[in-house]
């Protein structure tokens, strides 16, 4: 697991390194102007109905089976594949049609307190990110089918992908001032994330055809497919709504905030991708063939260390939000009112950062051992809750409110994975102790707030120095820092004997 987890995270902080330079850029040429809220409005408009047909239920319901599948009966996971490829590939010309077509409607939908003029942009960048539909769902299956004989390129490589074309996008739309540039890299991105993927597994012979294609078998396929994926059915249609409400709440608070939102959220995301996604993704694949006894101590493992960097980053973000949104964000068109906006954004956001992190691997492990009804359950409730979260509370809140909702997603969900996971035992003791950390830390991390680069990196520093020493003096949280090193060891011995090895010759 930990090998999967290198080679993904490899490619996700490549593609995050694009991203922060990718978002630096936007934010710099266009701020939290009409286009950025725009485009922000128009990504959303199309992957919500990609997402409402892929997404969690094709991931999880297809690695796993295609594992067992490969295990046990190569040629049913050949069938497997290309049986869903058919069926998906339907699927997206519909969506690339009704996004086309209905674009004007469906934005009005989704940002409610945009004016005709902003709506009209907005459905400009749809129809345009429309044609992307195909290639975009069809790579993501490419990218999982890979993922179930072993390997995560595809997967690693996508952010950087995604982030050289939106780059490119953001370029043009600035050059030649016309902003529909920017939906354009959106699609660019992902038609070459396609013939990247459709080329290295051709390479590979993952491509192949099943070499007995018997229709009973196919049906059979199919039915186990269902099985697996039916109680899913529901999740997309959950997630997808949850990100419509908060977008609509946005777009009520005005477009600035729409585009503030996602600025913040590309500051958490990072981390998130970074160490959620490897770690979910790997576990996909990894805890679908390991024994139960053997399942639930890895969880324990994974679990411990992810709170121990995460919670400490939680309250590292939401104290030096504005500091970080500062020096991040503020340049060109990214004025005062822009930086407001959006540390506020992150403020909430940090505050349940561990959880976010946390719940999605426990989910994903959830996912691995085919307990997809309780994953629906549970989620259908945090999604619950975000959503009347951001309804409730954003006249009193304002965008406060909309990282609160995530933050109250997370918890609620980490929360109810634990107690289905039967590792309450171990997590909450290590969270109290974490938490008890954070209560000590905050004076010292607020008393020291720092303006300009200098001022950030001495805070890290005292932070860093703080936890350090806290969780050294703590027996539980040195015990779980010892299983983080432990982890390290086998790789940091491999480099050591080369090191030797190379001297010595």
């Amino acid at each position: 697991m930990f090998k999967a987890f290198l080679t993904i995270f490899s490619g996700g902080l490549l593609g995050k390194i694009l991203g922060v330079l990718r978002e630096l850029l936007l934010a710099a040429l266009f701020g939290t102007t009409a286009p950025v809220g725009a485009y922000r409005i128009a990504q959303t408009a199309t992957l919500v109905p990609i997402n409402f047909f892929t997404a969690e239920s094709l991931n999880a319901g297809f690695i796993p089976l295609y594992k067992r599948y490969l295990n046990s009966e190569p040629a049913k996971a050949q069938t497997l594949f290309w049986v869903l490829k058919s069926l998906i590939f339907l699927i997206s010309i519909m969506i690339m049609l009704f996004l086309y077509f209905g674009a004007s409607i469906w934005v009005k939908v989704m940002a409610p307190g945009f004016d005709s003029h902003i709506l009209d942009v907005t459905a400009s960048f749809v129809e345009v990110m429309s044609l992307s539909v195909p290639f975009y769902i069809i790579g993501s299956l490419l990218s999982y089918l890979e993922m179930g004989n072993d390997g995560y390129t595809l997967t690693s490589i996508r952010p950087s992908i995604q982030s050289i074309g939106l780059i490119a996008g953001t370029i043009a739309a600035f050059w030649f001032k016309q902003p529909v540039y920017l939906a354009w890299g959106f699609t660019g991105a992902y038609i070459t994330f396609f013939i990247l993927g459709y080329l290295r597994l051709t390479k590979l012979g993952l491509l192949t055809w099943p070499s007995n294609w018997i229709w009973p078998e196919t049906f059979e396929v199919l039915k186990s497919f269902w099985q697996t994926i039916r109680s899913l059915l529901l999740l997309p249609f959950m997630l997808q709504g949850n990100i419509a409400v908060e977008r609509i709440i946005a777009s009520l608070m005005g477009v600035s905030v729409v585009a503030a939102l996602d600025y913040a959220k590309f500051v958490t995301e990072t981390g998130i991708n970074l160490l959620a996604v490897p770690l979910g993704l790997a576990g996909l694949s990894i805890f679908s063939n390991i024994s139960d006894k053997e399942q639930n101590k890895r969880i324990q493992q994974v679990i411990t260390v992810i709170l121990l960097i995460t919670v400490p980053v939680s309250a590292f973000l939401a104290i030096h939000s504005e500091t970080l949104v500062h020096l991040l964000y503020e340049r060109g068109n990214f004025n005062r009112e822009s930086v407001n906006l959006t540390q506020t954004v992150l403020l909430g956001l940090g505050l349940g950062f561990w959880a976010q992190v946390s719940s999605y691997v426990l989910i994903k492990i959830m996912n691995a051992q085919l307990r997809n009804r309780e994953v629906v359950k549970y989620m259908g409730i945090a999604l619950g809750a975000n959503a009347l979260t951001n309804i409730l509370l954003y006249q009193t809140l304002g965008p406060l409110a909309l990282g609160v909702g995530t933050s109250v997603y997370g918890i609620i969900l980490f929360l109810l994975t634990i107690k289905a996971l039967k590792i309450t035992e171990v997590t909450l003791p290590q969270l109290f102790w974490l938490s008890i950390g954070v209560i000590l830390y905050a004076p010292v991390g607020v008393f020291l707030l720092g303006q300009g680069w200098l001022g950030l990196a001495l805070s890290t520093l005292i932070f860093l120095f703080f936890w350090v020493i806290y969780i050294a003096a703590v027996p539980l949280l040195r015990k779980s820092a010892g299983s983080l090193l432990e982890a390290f060891q086998p790789k940091v011995n491999q480099i050591m004997k080369k090191y030797r090895s190379s001297h010595e010759g």
